[in-house]
């Protein structure tokens, strides 16, 4: 959602690499680690547009004392 995502977005290609299928999916994302940015270009209605999605992971949060 953070990078642009919708519902009914057709997710065409992965950093350039094409996605026929889910497999094809799995294995990019499998590559991919925290902090990498990856473009994601997918195809909404009648327009195709490119994503930019971050992998973050947020640290721990800091406990606080009572």
């Amino acid at each position: 959602e953070k990078a642009g995502f919708r519902l009914g977005d057709l997710l065409l290609s992965l950093d350039g690499a094409d996605l026929p299928d889910r497999e094809s999916l799995n294995r990019r994302m499998a590559g991919l680690r925290w902090g990498d940015d990856a473009v994601f270009e997918v195809k909404r209605g009648e327009e195709t547009i490119r994503l930019t999605a971050s992998f973050r992971r947020e640290g721990p949060r800091p406990c606080e004392k009572p």
